[in-house]
């Protein structure tokens, strides 16, 4: 073992604040991670085993308005650099989805959208969130940072945000629930956020999970409700008790759209793997993001099977969950979210992919006076499934990756 270094920058040469994450391949092939500490003027330290390959090294700014970024074969170049996140128009996927955020910006009026999710203290873009949680925490919050529970939010309801950061359902009414470890000698894996393992609100109480659900559906008779959050596997109590509470909002004419989850296995997470939920896996467009930043890298893996969306090439999230319980799939690479109206940080992960999912459905909805005149019950919630589905068309990639493909409301062919 000996101390090795790499820097993070930002054009200029100038230091950035930032974490930095490191991969390597042991001979068996398995994937190995450590966390770089930083030791001054941008650079940061690592432990390097010689019999480990390399991976790739990726900087998640902690200075907004910057991409998180990567380098490999980071032995021989030790640099990483952040570049500054510039777009202007509607970005990929309002594109993709057919979003005209101009054209409707009240979209998605007249239907209630429960998030469940980590706490946050809102700022004034969300300030119309209705919280109706007692129990769940706010995690220790860095202001220059985003928390879990506040990027779901701003993908559908940022009422504040660029038309680049455009939110999917800004006209919908948005409660809130924290289901975040109110104790933290309370915390176990057993239920964790795709993907963000790195993250101080990782963990998820799943006695609030099932409160809150309930809560949603009976007490305040949302329409959808967001979970972006699952395990892999939990103990058998905790499992029975969400899933008999999943099945009650069923009843009570609730939809709820799950993250499918960010391992590559072949079958989604609890609860997204529940036939009474819709799972949603991620995809990518190809050559999104700045040149060395973690998006666009992305989309160069050999492995990604591809397929073909309005004339361009799109991609499957290699960390995403697939198969069994993948009921669609949706944007989740290189997402951009605002704060104080200006585009902030990139996110990836089906945390994201499914807000964006839940948000094109409930502007379908609000739009469908069937559904509206339906009485709150199961039939109604069948009735949302059949919809999302008939939204859906294929890009060309396997079944088993897409589900029933890509959700877009508003494409015609």
């Amino acid at each position: 073992m000996r101390k090795r270094r790499l820097r993070v920058l930002k054009p200029g040469g100038k230091q950035i604040r930032a974490e930095v994450h490191l991969y390597f391949f042991d001979a068996g092939g398995q994937t190995l991670h450590q966390e770089a500490m930083p030791v001054g003027q941008g650079w940061f330290e690592y432990e390097d085993d010689p019999a480990l390959d390399a991976c790739w090294a990726f900087a998640i700014p902690k200075e907004p308005g910057y991409w998180t970024s990567c380098v490999q074969s980071f032995r021989a170049l030790p640099e990483v650099w952040c570049a500054p996140i510039k777009v202007s128009g509607h970005s990929w996927w309002h594109q993709m989805l057919g979003t005209d955020h101009l054209a409707n910006p009240n979209r998605g009026a007249g239907l209630r959208i429960g998030v469940i999710d980590a706490g946050f203290t809102p700022d004034e873009s969300l300030r119309h969130v209705k919280r109706i949680d007692d129990d769940g925490g706010v995690v220790d919050e860095d202001p220059d940072f985003w928390i879990h529970g506040e990027a779901v939010c701003r993908i559908l309801s940022d009422r504040m945000a660029p038309i680049s950061c455009a939110p999917m359902a800004p006209g919908a009414e948005l409660l809130f629930a924290s289901a975040t470890y109110s104790d933290e000698d309370l915390l176990n894996e057993d239920f964790i956020f795709p993907l963000s393992d790195n993250l101080p609100q990782s963990h998820l109480d799943p006695v609030l999970i099932n409160n809150a659900i309930f809560d949603m559906a009976v007490s305040n008779q949302v329409d959808i409700i967001n979970l972006s959050a699952g395990a892999v596997e939990m103990n058998e109590a905790d499992e029975s008790a969400i899933q008999a509470t999943i099945a009650l909002a069923r009843k009570h004419g609730v939809t709820i759209v799950c993250a499918a989850g960010n391992e590559p296995a072949d079958r989604a997470d609890f609860p997204a793997r529940l036939d009474d939920c819709i799972g949603v896996g991620a995809f990518g467009l190809v050559d999104w993001g700045a040149r060395g930043s973690m998006p666009r890298d992305y989309s160069y893996g050999e492995e990604n099977p591809t397929g073909t969306w309005q004339g361009k090439k799109v991609f499957h999230w290699g960390e995403s969950a697939y198969g069994e319980g993948v009921d669609t799939i949706g944007p989740g690479v290189g997402i951009l979210i605002a704060r104080s109206g200006k585009p902030t940080y990139d996110l990836t992960g089906t945390s994201f992919s499914a807000p964006i999912v839940c948000g094109a459905l409930a502007v379908e909805l609000a739009a469908d006076p069937t559904y509206l005149g339906m009485p709150r019950d199961h039939s109604r919630t069948l009735y949302a499934v059949e919809r999302l589905k008939a939204l859906c068309k294929p890009s060309g990639m396997p079944e088993a990756l897409e589900g029933a493909g890509i959700v877009a409301p508003n494409i015609k062919s």
